[in-house]
């Protein structure tokens, strides 16, 4: 698998957190110089999230856009795409929202035959060259979580609000022995000079 020796796990806080906190780090690589935009890839669990996403980076100035195919040459942008669908030829790749309930999808779940095409989908994500990082979060408000189908076991009360406790996605198990420690999200920032 190509970008293993590339990658890198990172958990979040919350969703909140997580695309702010990718939208940051690629807009400092193109800041320093590291990568282009249209070299900085996003793969995301469906449209909803891909939105929210292409905002977090317009607060930054990272210029993204919603794509099903790979963008025209000279075009100035960073691709967010849907991961049972995206490509590879990136410097820099994002699997965004890498839990239970999104990647794989609530629906591919309750099928096996879905589930294995989500999973080949999520494993082709490892054959990049560039560096992958695969991103997930903790914990996400839990009538959220009921609406869009994603599976928790325990909630926790923060500051009187519900926040169901979600899993990592089922798929990192196919990297196996390779699997390298997960970091947090903040010292993901510190690493990246942004905190």
């Amino acid at each position: 698998m190509g970008a293993l020796g590339n990658l890198t796990m990172v958990k979040w806080e919350n969703p909140t957190d997580e695309l702010m906190g990718l939208a940051r780090v690629a807009a400092a690589a193109v800041a320093r110089g590291e990568a282009t935009p249209a070299r900085i890839g996003f793969a995301v669990p469906n449209r909803t999230w891909g939105l929210q996403l292409q905002r977090a980076c317009a607060a930054e100035g990272l210029p993204a856009v919603l794509t099903d195919a790979p963008l025209e040459r000279g075009v100035r942008r960073s691709s967010i795409m849907d991961f049972r669908r995206a490509w590879i030829a990136f410097d820099w790749l994002f699997a965004v929202g890498c839990v239970e309930g999104l990647i794989p999808t609530a629906a591919a779940l309750a099928d096996s035959g879905e589930l294995r095409r989500q999973q080949a989908a999520f494993e082709g994500l490892l054959q990049t060259e560039g560096r992958l990082m695969l991103s997930g979060f903790a914990v996400m408000e839990a009538p959220l979580a009921d609406q869009i189908h994603v599976p928790y076991r325990r909630t926790k009360t923060i500051g009187g609000v519900a926040f169901a406790c979600v899993a990592p996605s089922r798929f990192f198990d196919a990297l196996g022995a390779a699997r390298p420690g997960t970091v947090g999200g903040q010292q993901f920032l510190r690493d990246a000079g942004l905190n």
